[in-house]
């Protein structure tokens, strides 16, 4: 027989249990790796909290932009999408402003977004850098800081005039010169701030909403540039009578707290007006200023924030998740339903021949549809 000895550092019990095995230590990231999974957190973080409230499309209406509440751009190959009908994530994005994005205009090949000031983008240079191009300068044009002045919630740009004009909080709506930027006229007559904006380029006149539920229209070359104040009712109307040149037109409406007008739309013939917010979206004859008709449904509406002309009558959108299809008498022929609790934005452009409509709101991304039902693509900020 031969015996083994044990090492007087080991029992029999240790030899009969099997050896596990040594988890090895977790790495140390260096700073700079801490450095990236922080920025990769927060940059999640913020995509889940993001909100976009504005959105353009570029001039060759391949690509779109939208603003966030968080002041940042972002960029997608929209003409693609569109064309695999495949969702697709954003390709670029950048800090434009320091608080929410309220608006964005697309004027020739410039860009204009609006927030507590007004810059001016070259489209240009937005995509190259997209692309990753080298030798790109920076896609910031001009800058007009208001100081003293709140946010600019909608801008207009008339090219054929040169000029930009601007909806803000305090009350005030500004003309401004499209190529510097340098105020040209003030526009006073509301007593609260000034929520919507709508450029009538044939008849050189703007409309604008209010917090103080009234829609003005304005002419800046005449003496009195105030021509005329309508009053979107509160409930059901009829038609009301002519307003003089400055005087306010309204039908018989009882006092409601919803007053607010925050949606302003002018069809290309300049023949209607429409806008709501508190109350309904009402429909206008412009010429005479002569209410018509009110969008009103048995179905529940929620306020609107969005109003836009189509080819056969108007669409609009608010605080609920529904696109509303409405005919010129009023009727609402049909409803289209979005992925976001309550609706900022439409915007309706052609490609290849056919109608896009992408829809932006309360969650981080864009709904497109191809058709009224139901969105068929969504563009996400990741």
């Amino acid at each position: 027989f031969i015996f083994h000895t044990l090492p007087h550092s080991m029992s029999a019990m240790e030899v009969c249990e099997p050896k596990q095995q040594q988890q090895p230590r977790p790495r140390i990231l260096t700073a700079e790796e801490r450095q990236q999974q922080e920025a990769a957190f927060a940059r999640e973080q913020l995509h889940e909290s993001s909100s976009l409230l504005s959105q353009a499309v570029s001039p060759c209406r391949q690509f779109l932009v939208c603003g966030s509440n968080y002041g940042i751009i972002y960029l997608w190959r929209l003409g693609e999408a569109v064309d695999e009908q495949q969702d697709s994530a954003a390709i670029y994005s950048f800090r434009a402003h320091d608080s929410a994005v309220y608006d964005l205009q697309t004027f020739g090949n410039s860009l204009v977004s609006a927030s507590t000031d007004v810059r001016v983008w070259c489209w240009k240079s937005i995509i190259s850098m997209a692309e990753k191009e080298l030798r790109v300068t920076s896609p910031l044009l001009f800058s007009r800081s208001r100081t003293g002045a709140s946010e600019t919630n909608r801008v207009r740009v008339d090219e054929k005039r040169k000029e930009l004009y601007m909806a803000c909080g305090n009350g005030h709506a500004f003309i401004l010169d499209l190529e510097t930027l340098q105020r040209k006229a003030t526009l006073e007559g509301h007593t609260d701030s000034v929520l919507a904006l709508a450029a009538l380029p044939r008849s050189g006149r703007i409309a604008t909403g209010s917090e103080d539920g009234t829609c003005k229209l304005w002419d800046s070359r005449a003496a009195h540039p105030c021509v005329a104040t309508l009053t979107p009712p509160t409930d059901t109307v009829s038609a009301s009578g002519p307003s003089s040149a400055g005087a306010s037109t309204s039908a018989a409406a009882p006092e409601s707290k919803a007053k607010w007008v925050s949606c302003v739309a002018v069809d290309d013939d300049e023949t209607w007006l429409a806008c709501g917010g508190g109350p309904p979206v009402c429909l206008w004859q412009l010429r005479s200023c002569t209410l018509t008709t009110s969008l009103v449904s048995s179905e529940r509406i929620g306020h609107p924030q969005h109003v836009m002309f189509v080819s056969d009558g108007l669409q609009t959108c608010g605080r609920d998740k529904f696109i509303n299809y409405w005919g010129m008498n009023g009727q609402l022929r049909s409803r289209g339903c979005t992925n976001h609790r309550s609706v900022f934005s439409m915007l309706q452009t052609d490609h290849d021949g056919y109608s896009v409509t992408t829809v932006c709101g309360s969650n981080p991304f864009v709904d497109v549809f191809l058709n009224p039902g139901f969105p068929t693509v969504k563009l996400t900020l990741a």
